[in-house]
């Protein structure tokens, strides 16, 4: 008896983390997908490199038409926009 009453939390998380995997797969693949992501930005150097890697791979995960990336300079009023259309 005392050995399922110390078993008890690892055995329920086990089965709670197994029936969140299976229930909200779409929630864990896309958290996988953005982690995916990060990971390849952090080789990347300069805006433009970036926002053409960043936008096709935005717009296949999130599955729009269209994606757009807005850039605000922080020492003057300009905007730039970047977009990509698929």
């Amino acid at each position: 008896m005392a050995v399922s009453f110390w078993l008890f939390p690892f055995v329920w998380n086990k089965l709670r983390d197994t029936g969140d995997q299976v229930f909200y797969h779409d929630f864990y693949q896309y958290n996988y997908e953005l982690r995916q992501l990060s990971t390849a930005l952090t080789g990347l150097r300069g805006l433009d490199q970036i926002s053409a890697f960043i936008l096709p791979q935005l717009e296949r995960l999130l599955n729009a038409n269209e994606v757009a990336l807005f850039i605000r300079a922080t020492s003057q009023d300009e905007m730039r926009y970047l977009a990509h259309r698929g």
